[in-house]
C-alpha cells in the first residue's frame, strides 16, 4: 500500500507573505503531497495568512466559507514532524489541527461596553444567523457578552487584551462613542469595534474586517454566513456550558422580550439596575432537539398573508432581509412598481422628509392609489411591530415620519418606563431627530422622556392633559408586565425628582411627536413649546447650563415670526406662543425709572421688604394679564411659575412650570431694586488728589 502524505489532495495559496518565504513553502508544500497556487483559486482549501490587510484575505473571510486559514509556521512543523518520521494518522501531522488562531497577533483593548435591550434584541433576532450560532454554540448570550467573558474568549483563541491604550493595540472594543480611550484611539487612527465583532468573528473561523463593525454600521462582515454555520459540526467555542432554562416559546419570541443588561453605575449617575429588574431573562435553547420539538405557530406565520410590499430606499442587504421576515410571515415582496397586487409602499424611516420625496417617483396611479387608502405607505417599524405584537399594526409609528429633521444641535435625552417595541423605536427617534440617546440619567442631560402611562390613573384625575395628545397611539404605550410595575414606577419617580433636583425637564413622548408635527415642511427643525401642559410634566425655572435645551428652546421662540419655520397651524403649542410673545410685548410698557449710578454700591443683606416689593409687581402684571385674557387663561399661566410636586407622594402628580422669561424679568427687577430700592444717597464727587509740589534748590 502506497504511504500516503499529510497534504493530499489539498491545494494552498499565500497571502501578505514575502517572496523568498513563498517558495521555500510552495517547495514543502509539493513535497508533502499538497499544490501551492500562486493566484486564489476556486478550489483552494488553505490560505496561508502573513498579513490580513490584503485583497485575498479580505475576499475570503468575506465570501469563500470553504476555505480555512494558516499561518507559515505551520507548513514548516508539520513538515518537520514529517520527515523525523512522526506516525501517519497522527493529529501532530492533521493540518486541521494547526489552524490559524482567530485573534493571532490582535491586541484589543476594552472600553466601555453596555449593551441596550432594544440593540440587543435586533443583534439576536431568530432570522439572523447569530440565533442559528447561539444554537449551535448552547451559550448564554448575556454571560458571554460580558467584558469579563470577552476578555477571556480573545486571550483563548490568540490575542491579548489591555485595559489602558497604547500604539501596540490593534483596535478598541466599546459600545459608546466617548471616553478618553475612544477621542485617543480617533486621534490615533485606531480602529473602534462594536463588541458583537468578536462573536461575529468566533463564529466564522477568521478575524473580521474591522470596518465593517465601526460604531453604528450594520455589523455583519461576511456574506455568507448560512454555509459557514451549517458546515459546522461541533461547538465553535468550547466554552463552559452553563445550564439553560428550557423554555423555547420565550426564545423564540426574542422580539417579544428584553435582554437584561447588567452595567456598572458611577457615581453620579442615576443607577437603571433597578428598573432593568423587571427584564425577563431570555431562555436559550439548550440542544437542537429542544427547538425542532416545538409546536410551528401558524398565526406568526401568516402574519403578512396576501400582503405584497414594494421597498424603495433600502440598501440591498436591508431588502434582503425584510424579503426574508416578511415571507417566513406569509408575505410578498415586489420590485415592480406595476404591480396591481401591492397593498403596501414601505420606505425607511429614518429617511424622513426624504421618504416622501421617493413616493413621488411612482407612477401616477399608485399614487392615487396612496392617496386613496388602497395602497398604504409604511416603514420597517410596522413591520417590527406587527411581529412584536403578533398582528398587524397599523399606527403613527409604523407611518412615514413627513417632519423627521434633524437637529442642529446634540441634546443629551434620557428616557424612563418604556417596555417592548416601543422602548426600542423610541431610542431610534432620538436618534433620527440628531440628538444624543443616554443610557443613563445624569446631572448633564438636557432632557428626561417618561412613559405618562405608568401614571396614568393619578394623572388622569390631577393633570388629564399629558393624556389628551392629539394622536392617543404615540402616548398609549404599554407599562411593565405585573410583577415588574412596581419597579419601574418606583424607578420612574425617582429619576423625575433626580431630574427636578438637576433641572432637567421633564416632558412626555408627545413632545418628540410635535418636533416633528411642527417641523413638517419646514427647512430645519421646529421646537414646540416646552411649556405646553399637553406634554410637560416639569421645566426649570432657569437653566443652569447656557446652551441647554430650555435655553435653545427660549433662542428659537424670539426668532422673527416671518420666516417658514414659524408657520404651524392652530395648534395650542402656537397659542400658548403667540399669547406669551404678546404678554411680552405688553411687560415692556411696565418700565421703572432709571436708578442714578451711586457713588460706591454699598453691600446689604436680604430686604425683609424686598418679597413685598416684588409682590406688588407682579399683582400688576396679573391685573393686566387678567384684563387683556379673563380670569381663565391667566389661571392657566399662573400654574406655570409655582412648582406644586410633593416629593412625598405616594403618586406622582404633573409638576408646575415657572416661565424662563418671567424669571428673567424677576431678576433685572432685583438688580434695579437693589440700586434704587434703597435710599439713596447723593453722589459725591471725588476728591482731587493733589500732586506733591516740586521745589527747586
Amino acid at each position: 500500500m502506497p504511504q500516503t502524505k499529510p497534504f493530499d489532495g489539498l491545494r494552498f495559496c499565500c497571502t501578505g507573505i514575502l517572496s523568498h518565504i513563498r517558495e521555500d513553502l510552495a517547495e514543502k508544500i509539493e513535497t508533502l503531497g499538497g499544490t501551492h497556487y500562486s493566484d486564489l483559486m476556486s478550489d483552494v482549501n488553505y490560505l496561508i495568512v502573513g498579513e490580513r490587510a490584503t485583497a485575498k484575505y479580505n475576499f475570503c473571510i468575506k465570501k469563500r466559507h470553504d476555505i480555512k486559514f494558516i499561518v507559515a509556521d505551520t507548513v514548516s512543523e508539520v513538515y518537520d514532524l514529517w520527515l523525523k518520521g512522526e506516525d501517519e494518522g497522527s493529529k501532530k501531522l492533521d493540518i486541521n489541527t494547526h489552524l490559524m488562531p482567530v485573534f493571532d497577533h490582535t491586541n484589543v483593548c476594552f472600553s466601555r461596553i453596555e449593551f441596550s435591550t432594544g440593540e440587543l434584541r435586533l443583534l439576536f433576532r431568530k432570522d439572523l444567523f447569530r440565533y442559528k450560532a447561539l444554537k449551535k454554540m448552547s451559550l448564554n448570550v448575556e454571560d458571554y457578552l460580558t467584558t469579563k467573558n470577552l476578555i477571556g474568549v480573545i486571550n483563548k483563541h490568540g490575542g491579548k487584551c489591555t485595559e489602558s491604550l497604547t500604539l501596540a493595540n490593534t483596535c478598541v472594543v466599546t459600545t459608546e462613542k466617548a471616553g478618553r480611550r475612544y477621542n485617543k484611539a480617533t486621534e490615533w487612527k485606531k480602529p473602534v469595534v462594536h463588541p458583537i465583532w468578536i462573536f461575529d468573528s468566533i463564529v466564522r473561523g477568521g478575524l473580521l474586517n474591522y470596518d465593517e463593525y465601526n460604531l453604528g454600521n450594520e455589523y455583519n462582515g461576511c456574506d455568507v454566513w448560512n454555509e459557514v454555520i451549517d458546515t459546522r459540526t461541533k461547538p465553535v467555542v468550547e466554552e463552559p456550558r452553563i445550564k439553560l432554562q428550557k423554555n423555547t416559546e420565550i426564545w423564540n419570541s426574542i422580539m417579544e422580550n428584553k435582554l437584561k443588561n447588567k452595567r456598572v453605575v458611577q457615581n453620579s449617575v442615576w443607577d437603571e439596575e433597578e428598573e432593568e429588574e423587571d427584564n425577563y431573562e431570555v431562555d436559550k435553547p439548550g440542544v437542537e432537539g429542544d427547538v425542532e420539538s416545538k409546536t410551528p405557530k401558524e398565526q406568526e406565520n401568516q402574519l403578512f398573508l396576501e400582503f405584497n410590499f414594494l421597498l424603495i430606499g433600502f440598501s440591498s442587504q436591508e431588502a434582503t432581509l425584510l424579503t426574508k421576515v416578511i415571507s417566513n410571515h406569509g408575505g410578498d415582496v415586489t420590485s415592480d412598481t406595476g404591480d396591481d397586487s401591492i397593498t403596501h409602499v414601505m420606505v425607511p424611516a429614518s429617511k424622513g422628509t426624504q421618504s416622501f420625496l421617493m413616493l413621488r417617483i411612482l407612477s401616477p396611479p399608485m399614487k392615487a392609489k396612496i392617496t386613496n387608502g388602497e395602497i398604504i405607505a409604511v416603514t420597517e417599524w410596522f413591520v417590527e411591530r406587527s411581529m412584536f405584537y403578533n398582528r398587524t399594526s397599523i399606527d403613527r409609528w409604523g407611518q412615514p415620519m413627513k417632519g423627521l429633521v434633524p437637529s442642529t444641535r446634540k441634546f443629551n435625552v434620557c428616557i424612563t418606563g418604556f417596555t417592548g417595541i416601543e422602548l426600542l423605536h423610541v431610542e431610534k427617534l432620538i436618534r433620527y431627530l440628531n440628538f444624543e440617546f443616554c443610557e443613563s440619567l445624569t446631572s448633564n442631560r438636557d432632557l428626561l422622556v417618561v412613559n405618562v402611562n405608568l401614571f396614568k390613573t393619578s394623572l388622569s384625575k390631577n393633570s388629564p392633559k399629558l393624556l389628551e395628545y392629539k394622536y392617543s397611539d404615540i402616548t398609549d404605550c404599554p407599562t411593565f408586565q405585573q410583577g415588574g410595575a412596581s419597579v419601574a414606577v418606583l424607578s420612574s419617580k425617582n429619576k423625575i425628582n433626580a431630574a427636578k433636583k438637576w433641572q432637567i425637564p421633564v416632558v412626555s413622548v408627545a413632545y418628540l411627536w410635535e418636533i416633528m408635527e411642527l417641523s413638517s415642511g419646514k427647512p430645519k427643525q421646529v421646537m414646540p413649546n416646552i411649556m405646553d401642559l399637553t406634554w410637560c410634566l416639569f421645566a426649570p425655572r432657569t437653566s443652569p447650563r447656557a446652551m441647554s435645551l430650555m435655553e435653545y428652546n427660549k433662542n428659537m421662540d424670539a426668532e422673527p415670526t416671518n420666516g417658514p419655520q414659524h408657520e404651524h397651524s392652530d395648534s395650542p403649542s402656537d397659542t400658548r406662543d403667540s399669547t406669551s410673545s404678546k404678554r411680552s410685548d405688553d411687560s415692556d410698557s411696565l418700565r421703572l425709572p432709571s436708578p442714578r449710578k451711586a457713588a460706591k454700591r454699598q453691600k446689604y443683606g436680604q430686604l425683609a421688604g424686598l418679597r413685598e416689593a416684588l409682590s406688588l409687581t407682579n399683582k400688576l402684571q396679573q391685573a393686566q394679564y387678567q384684563a387683556q385674557d379673563g380670569p381663565d387663561d391667566y389661571q392657566d399661566e399662573e400654574r406655570m411659575n409655582f412648582d406644586v410636586t410633593n416629593d412625598d407622594d405616594d403618586i406622582i402628580t404633573q409638576v408646575g412650570y415657572q416661565n424662563t422669561e418671567s424669571a428673567r424679568n424677576d431678576q433685572e427687577l432685583l438688580k434695579k431694586l437693589g440700586d434704587d430700592g434703597l435710599r439713596e444717597q447723593p453722589a459725591r464727587r471725588p476728591r482731587e488728589v493733589k500732586k506733591p509740589a516740586k521745589y527747586t534748590k
